[in-house]
This record gives structure tokens, sequence and C-alpha cells, in this order.
């Protein structure tokens, strides 16, 4: 029994990326870990092969990349009681983040690569905090 494939493309403005839920116990030191992830771990839901969760299971792959690419941790869940905030750390480098796994996209042989120009978070009393990275310091740091 084959099932069927339905191919829907969807431009898109931002890829939502899911954290992993965070660890429900303590360590054996009885400490609280922040857990870490890589950038990359998070994006392979574009891969073209990891699904998502059921009931619904989709694959994902990005068919063209834009000039800026936004990425959103999603890093809250709402449920009857609160809102959680996940305190996974997301490591990513500065510079180069190559998509080539991710698309079928090619320039010059490689896939897209990425700096990163700007981050917003939003602080744990609830004000929202902006970095851009300026032209003038990345001269000055090489």
């Amino acid at each position: 029994e084959q099932k069927q494939v339905n191919v829907t493309t969807v431009p898109f403005f931002m890829l939502p990326l899911d954290l992993p839920p965070p660890p429900l116990f303590q360590n054996e030191q009885l400490t609280s870990v922040i857990p870490q992830i890589p950038l990359l771990n998070l994006l392979s839901k574009y891969d073209g092969t990891t699904q998502t969760p059921l009931p619904d299971p989709k694959t994902y792959k990005i068919a063209k990349c834009p000039k800026y690419l936004i990425l959103n941790i999603r890093r809250f869940t709402w449920n009857t009681w609160a809102t959680e905030r996940n305190p996974t750390i997301v490591n990513f480098p500065s510079q180069g983040i190559d998509l080539e796994d991710f698309t079928t996209e090619r320039v010059n042989g490689e896939g897209p690569k990425y700096d990163l120009l700007a981050n917003v978070c939003i602080t744990s009393d609830g004000n929202w905090k902006v970095q851009v990275k300026s032209k003038a310091i990345a001269k000055e740091s090489g």
C-alpha cells in the first residue's frame, strides 16, 4: 500500500524552529542543567527527511532561499495555567551558517550561507532586547 504524497510550495517570511522539551529532572548533583543545542540540529526540520510529530506528519525542504533569513526559535509554550519558557541555549556561528543540507539551491556549487545581522529576544522581565551587528565593529574585530 503506497501513501499519497502531497507537495506544496509555500513562500516563507521566517522559518519556525522548535526547541526540544527541557529536561524534567535535575542531574546527579541535584542542580538544574540548562540544555544546549546546535542551530543545525534545529534546522534539521528542513532536511527533507525529518518528519514532524504525529498526528499529521510532514517533511520540509527549502526550495529557494531568501536574501535575508529570519529564524523564529519557538521558546514559549502555553498550557491551561501558565506560559512556560524553554531555557535551552541555541549555539550558532555568527558567520557562514551553511544551509547546504536543507535546500537544493546552489550558488557556485555550494549551498547558501548566511551571516548573523541581528538578534531579537525577550528578557526575563518581559522586555524586548535587540542586538544589531555593526559594520564598524565587524571591521575592527576582523
